[in-house]
């Protein structure tokens, strides 16, 4: 089993009880159960790398077993960062190729358990099968984020500079894309008889599974989640196609196949960049209002969810009495522990009513999180 698993594994865990325990803290209550980092790792990124495992079988892009080697280092250092601000598997895709470059221009030579380090003539089907590979992880990275990133994020209670509290909102999240790659020659069938393996020509290759892992962590401030994640995820996803692109000339210019792959690690760079100068700001979109209690976060299958409550919404009256701190929302719904109806502003400062049945096992305050 790859060391990359058991490194994820236990890092989704660790994460989850610590978002679990600051939301505690912040809060007195969770706002999703502290496995969900783990179920969302092993489940979400399951077909985006079945797709790419089937074109990379199909279309035939190899790629050295010393790649695969030094990816699985540099990814696990990643990991063990445990910020995903850096968690692109891009970054270490052209790390491990950059690394792989200098071992062949100085012509060193050294083994890694079994495995040799030399005469690996990069920019031969090398630099095409990485290029490809790359495109596709930005492309598969962009729809996870598009996706995914918005609906699971964590508020973090903070104070402005004058003092006020404000919230932002934190993603992170990582995700497991098990692919097929097609690697030349017979490496590890001689160590291992039954491997699998098949020829073209005189050439023989194998396939193997290897675990791709994609971290990302962002924190939105000046605008809400759904606001700024889903258009991060379409600008990654429009790199990764412009690096396809690339990659696909890179076939019959091989030496395209650098730049592509230096674009890609900077354009992935200036997105990151980018986002975090534009959230760094002092202001907030979810802050306290003079007009009600401001939502940060609503539990899942709770009334306020059912209601269509959201983060960012003001709650102006509670069962036709005015709220404007936390206590008095609880004692406002006592006024009718059955059923609630709520007068709420919008993110568009429009009012809108809603109402909803409360049972017994509810949360006591309707399954909101306020500011």
């Amino acid at each position: 089993m790859n060391p990359i698993l058991y490194i994820a594994t236990a890092m989704a865990i660790f994460i989850g009880y610590r978002r679990v325990k600051r939301e505690r803290k912040q809060f007195h209550r969770r706002l999703l159960w502290g496995g969900s980092e783990l179920k969302s790792f092993w489940r979400e990124g399951l077909l985006l790398g079945a797709l790419i495992s089937v074109l990379s079988v199909a279309v035939g892009m190899t790629v050295p077993v010393q790649w695969l080697i030094l990816l699985a280092i540099f990814m696990c250092i990643g990991i063990l960062l445990t910020s995903f601000i850096f968690g692109s598997a891009i970054y270490a895709i052209v790390v491990a190729f950059l690394a792989l470059w200098i071992i062949e221009w100085q012509q060193w030579s050294f083994t890694i358990g079994t495995y040799t380090f030399e005469h690996v003539n990069v920019f031969g089907g090398t630099i095409v099968g990485v290029t490809l590979f790359a495109a596709a992880f930005l492309i598969a990275e962009g729809m996870l984020i598009r996706r995914h990133s918005a609906t699971r994020v964590s508020p973090i209670l903070t104070k402005t500079k004058r003092g006020l509290r404000g919230i932002a909102y934190e993603a992170k999240q990582f995700w497991l894309l098990p692919t097929l790659f097609v690697i030349p020659g017979d490496t590890i069938s001689a160590m291992f008889p039954y491997w699998p393996q098949f020829s073209l020509g005189h050439t023989q290759f194998e396939l193997v599974l290897f675990p791709i892992v994609i971290g990302f962590q962002q924190f939105a401030r000046q605008k809400l989640p759904q606001d700024v994640f889903p258009k991060l995820g379409k600008q990654v996803t429009l790199l990764g196609e412009i690096i396809m692109l690339i990659g696909l000339i890179t076939v019959f210019f091989p030496q395209l196949g650098l730049l592509g792959i230096i674009l890609a690690l900077v354009g992935r760079l200036f997105i990151t960049w980018r986002i975090v100068r534009q959230q760094n700001g002092d202001t907030y979109a979810v802050i306290p209002k003079k007009e009600g209690v401001v939502i940060a976060g609503v539990l899942a299958d709770s009334p306020a969810e059912k209601m269509g409550l959201v983060a960012g919404e003001c709650i102006r009256k509670v069962n036709g009495q005015t709220v404007h701190t936390e206590e008095e929302l609880y004692k406002a719904l006592q006024v009718n522990a059955a059923y609630c109806k709520l007068e709420v502003l919008n993110h568009d400062n429009e009012v809108r009513l809603t109402q909803h049945a409360v049972f017994m096992e509810d949360h006591y305050r309707i399954g909101l999180l306020l500011v």
